[in-house]
């Protein structure tokens, strides 16, 4: 199989911002886990080694980040028919809808890290979004 299994961490050094030496209540550290499917932490996700622009520390709403923007498929726009405007964002300059999803990563107790529809990362409680995705992640073997 091309897509190799891997070694997830679940470290709490995976449940802060790339850069930030605290984020907050940071949960005790989860055991690693081998999978073949998996989705990535905070701090993969601010990483420009991965490709990714660095944590917004501001929070700005307006701020565009299009290294975490993700396309809304059309399945998910006819299956979803009830959510609003406010839940998905449709970018002139990109010419698609965006829409919001989880990363594994736990803030505290009760919320987790999410990526809004303009690519910025803050933390939720996922009862408080249930029209979210997931961007699932794969290691595939290099030729």
């Amino acid at each position: 199989s091309k897509i190799l299994k891997t070694t997830v961490d679940n470290s709490a050094d995976q449940m802060k911002p790339n850069g930030f030496e605290s984020s907050g209540y940071i949960p005790d550290n989860y055991n690693n886990t081998d999978d073949y499917v998996f989705l990535l932490s905070i701090k993969e996700i601010t990483s420009e080694e991965y490709g990714f622009a660095p944590h917004n520390a501001s929070n700005d709403n307006l701020v565009l980040t299009r290294s975490r923007v993700r396309t809304a498929t059309d399945f998910f726009m006819v299956q979803c028919p009830q959510i609003t405007f406010n839940d998905y964002y449709y970018s002139q300059e990109y010419g698609f809808y965006s829409y919001g999803w989880w990363t594994r990563s736990t803030y505290n107790d009760d919320y987790m890290y999410y990526v809004n529809h303009r690519g910025d990362s803050f933390y939720y409680k996922p009862t408080d979004i249930p029209q979210s995705g997931i961007a699932p992640a794969i290691v595939v073997k290099g030729e």
